[in-house]
């Protein structure tokens, strides 16, 4: 924690003569140590804007006790505003509030200071409308130096900076070099100096330019709103006497309301970026052989999902025929269900990569955040590898050094599927008694975010030069012979590095081929002080209540384990329109003891459940898309009826639709869960046993 935490226990709460509750105050502390303040303030958004809570490090720089501050502004925050910033300050109280938000104040000595603040809103216990603010104090030349300091950080040729208070300019870098002296003038003579550059170095074909000064001409007679930003790109004489593109920007910011007003406008070389833009653009217009290939790669992703789709499927047909003519013999006809059961794993699998991959690419993958704990999910959370590892006779090692920030904030179901694919393809091409090997430490961190750093490493049958440059391509297998052999889909990797570059991080590999292969995974990470939802722990404390949640999550899915008898007698509600879905989801359930009752539709499962007696409906199980009523709507209707049963009755989504935002649209409508089909039979029993545990 940075060292103005202590400033946090000079808080000075005040609500008229009402007592502010201890909760309010934990509540208010909380969101102030989110905002890692200097100064804080936190305000009713209210008439006047009543202070509630101010820091001593902001009566300090302000020249006030508390109580002063309360006696000179009658308690009222607008009352401490430069009164020409009043008017625009109080506008805002129905509005969203800006990310950051510059205004001046009035000290106690009557001195005008410029504040930067950064806003969040909540509500108190009693429901009254909440702003929480960090506060920080900056002067006139520490504001300008922040607004450019990423224009110096680009690289820029030259910057000019125009001032509307006074109308001054000054060239911040011209020609490279740059510059600390302000020169007055009047806007005209600044355009007239732009006009005499685009006669002598820019394009004769390029208007764009001369537009867009034109354009700044025309609005820097207006009154200026934060925000604005312009930018062309044109063709300027070089030394050499060629023309190299070169881009211009014009940004409007500050607040004329306010003073602050100003314009930035930027020069900067672009012509390698842009000459291989226009190269890249040129190719695709005019290129058969690009159009060629796009149709080739179509007919080759067709011909490949005709392989793989119709060979898991011709294990099945075949393994069903293979059954009917030994049914005399149980043990063969056990073996043929048992591979019938991988080929449609198979297929579910490559469904699910195909459809990932699709939704990567065209960006509808929703990446749904939440705080985990990602040592915890390394060593933890890889079952399935796991299981892998043994059947395979393998070793598997994970080698993890002390991460200072094991909490991160992120998607955890696909940053788990990035290390699963790895881990998986590791496993799957490795040679017999082989081994993995996984290794991480986090390797810098900022304020906010840290950068982690794993390998993993396996003695596999590795992979050829020529194919490590394919790896990340759909559907890339080291040969055709692999795609039988080791029955993968060749997206996986493909799908990892789509994630990976969606999250901001790297993935790389290193192989040989009958020598193992390395793959190094850089994953920048928003990191969290903890993942409980009370009163903030240190990291011991948040490590330890990580592992009791494990310890009780594994508990509770061994006890349902334990007592899946116990489901026996007990009554579901199945909504299915499909009649094999039903037949099979009702086997499944009868065999396990549980008494089903039966619905074609939404409609007819909101009404049998209205007819039942309170309490006489233990789970519903609710397809999503049905005639009459769908899935949605029947939960909601359900959820809303006016008994209590209704409200706490477990709901479990049973859907073909896999997708996040279908999930989120289940979880909207008051479903406890979202199975997707094909749902396997001990999903759908534990699932419901756990339910049964929480009663």
């Amino acid at each position: 924690m940075r060292e103005t935490a202590k400033y946090y226990e000079e808080l000075y709460f005040y609500d008229g003569h009402k007592e502010i509750s201890d909760k309010d105050q934990e509540l208010f502390i909380q969101l102030l140590n989110a905002n890692d303040a200097v100064g804080l303030c936190g305000v009713f958004e209210e008439e006047g804007y009543p202070i509630y809570c101010v820091s001593g490090f902001a009566l300090t720089s302000l020249g006030y006790s508390f109580e002063e501050l309360m006696e000179a502004t009658g308690g009222k925050f607008l009352n401490l505003v430069y009164e020409k910033d009043k008017a625009a300050f109080a506008k805002e109280r129905e509005q969203e509030i800006p990310k950051h938000h510059e205004f001046r104040v009035v000290d106690k000595e009557g001195n005008c200071m410029w504040v930067n603040s950064h806003c969040t809103r909540t509500v108190t216990a009693d429901g009254r409308r909440l702003r929480i603010a960090s506060i920080r104090v900056v002067d006139e030349l520490r504001r300008r130096e922040n607004q450019l300091l990423e224009a110096f950080s680009k690289e820029y040729r030259s910057i000019l900076y125009l001032e509307e208070k006074g109308k001054n300019y000054r060239w911040i870098k011209k020609g490279g070099e740059l510059s600390d002296a302000y020169e007055s003038g009047s806007y005209e003579e600044i355009f007239q100096a732009l006009e005499r550059y685009r006669a002598v170095y820019v394009h004769s074909e390029d208007s764009d330019f001369q537009e867009l000064i034109e354009r700044v001409r025309r609005l820097s007679k207006e009154k200026m709103n934060d925000g604005r930003r312009y930018v062309t790109n044109y063709k300027m004489l070089a030394k050499d006497g060629k023309y190299r593109w070169n881009e211009l920007q014009v940004i409007f910011s500050g607040n004329s309301e306010m003073d602050t007003g100003h314009i930035i406008i930027t020069f900067r070389d672009v012509d390698d970026v842009t000459r291989k833009k226009l190269e890249e653009n040129q190719i695709m217009a005019n290129s058969l052989q690009k159009a060629e290939e796009i149709i080739s790669l179509k007919n080759e992703f067709l011909s490949r999902m005709s392989h793989d789709m119709r060979t898991p499927l011709n294990g099945i047909i075949g393994m069903v025929e293979m059954a009917n003519g030994n049914l005399e013999h149980a043990a063969k006809v056990k073996e043929c269900h048992d591979k019938i059961l991988v080929s449609c794993r198979n297929l579910v699998e490559l469904i699910n990569d195909v459809l990932d991959m699709q939704n990567l690419t065209s960006g509808k993958v929703e990446f749904n955040e939440e705080n985990f704990d990602l040592v915890d999910m390394i060593q933890n959370g890889f079952s399935g590898i796991q299981r892998q590892v043994r059947e395979g006779g393998l070793s598997y090692q994970v080698e993890l050094e002390p991460f200072a920030h094991p909490c991160v904030r992120g998607s955890a179901k696909y940053i788990r599927g990035i290390f699963e694919t790895v881990l998986s393809n590791a496993v799957r091409y490795n040679k017999e008694k082989g081994s993995v090997r996984l290794t991480g430490r986090e390797i810098s961190s900022s304020r906010s975010i840290s950068i982690y750093e794993f390998v993993i490493e396996d003695s596999g049958i590795g992979m050829s030069e020529e194919f490590v440059k394919r790896i990340f391509e759909p559907f890339e297998q080291e040969n055709n012979g692999a795609r039988t052999e080791y029955q993968g889909s060749g997206l996986g990797m493909a799908i990892a590095k789509r994630i990976v570059e969606v999250i901001g991080g790297d993935i790389s590999v290193e192989s040989k081929l009958g020598e193992g292969t390395k793959v190094f995974l850089t994953l920048p990470l928003k990191t969290v002080k903890n993942i409980s939802k009370g009163k903030p722990e240190g990291m011991a404390d948040a490590k330890r209540l990580l592992a009791q949640e494990s310890a009780d999550k594994g508990r509770s899915r061994e006890y349902a384990l334990m007592h899946r008898e116990s489901l026996a007698g007990k009554k579901a509600l199945l909504a299915e329109d499909n009649e094999i879905n039903m037949e099979i989801a009702k086997y499944i359930l009868e065999d396990a003891g549980v008494i089903v009752q039966c619905a074609k539709n939404g409609q007819v499962a909101v009404e049998k459940f209205v007819d039942s007696a309170e309490g006489e409906i233990d789970f519903i199980l609710m397809d999503i898309l049905m005639p009459v009523m769908d899935g949605i709507e029947a939960a909601k209707k359900i959820r809303g009826l006016d008994r209590e049963d209704a409200k706490k009755v477990p709901m479990i989504a049973l859907s073909a639709n896999a997708l996040d935002a279908d999930i989120k649209r289940s979880r909207m409508a008051g479903m406890d869960e979202h199975l997707t089909k094909p749902v396997e039979r001990d999903m759908l029993i534990d699932t419901l046993a756990e339910y049964l545990v929480k009663e």
